[in-house]
């Protein structure tokens, strides 16, 4: 959660691989994707690096997969005020559930009309689960974001939705 640079040694990074081969879930909550940029497999896995963001502010974010636990709660429009992440390497095989709509904030240099926040991927055996959302503490006041958040650890760590 909020990492940032290089952060492991070959043999954290050769655990966590097998971690993962072995069919688990890692979570990903913000700059996990700020995160681990020569690690090719890692990248594959959190599914982007950060590219950018602008100053904090309110915005629209879409709920474009309301079918995941992490997102299940929320309306297919949510208001919401962070740091908004843009990101370059994007890996489009990954599961979007939530976009930003740049139309709604100042995004500088955004991504665009396609700007992910928030994503599940199936990768080497496991699962991974990332959202850009969270830089602020009042984030985590929220019961909206902290529902995201466990819907997310919930699938990442089962693999399968909440019944």
């Amino acid at each position: 959660m909020s990492t940032t640079g290089t952060i492991f040694n070959s043999e954290q990074k050769r655990s966590i691989e097998k971690f993962v081969q072995s069919g688990k879930g890692i979570v990903g909550i913000h700059s996990a994707t700020d995160t681990e940029y020569e690690w090719e497999w890692y990248t594959k896995l959190i599914g982007a690096h950060f590219l950018n963001h602008p100053h904090q502010q309110t915005l629209k974010l879409n709920v474009v997969d309301r079918n995941h636990p992490a997102t299940y709660h929320l309306p297919e429009s949510w208001v919401w005020s962070d740091e908004i992440y843009a990101f370059k390497n994007f890996n489009k095989d990954v599961n979007v559930l939530i976009t930003a709509d740049e139309r709604t904030y100042d995004a500088k240099d955004g991504m665009g009309d396609f700007h992910p926040i928030s994503w599940t991927n199936k990768y080497d055996g496991g699962r991974m689960f990332y959202t850009a959302l969270g830089h602020t503490d009042w984030a985590f006041q929220d019961d909206n974001f902290m529902k995201h958040i466990l819907g997310g650890i919930w699938w990442a760590a089962k693999g399968y939705p909440v019944e």
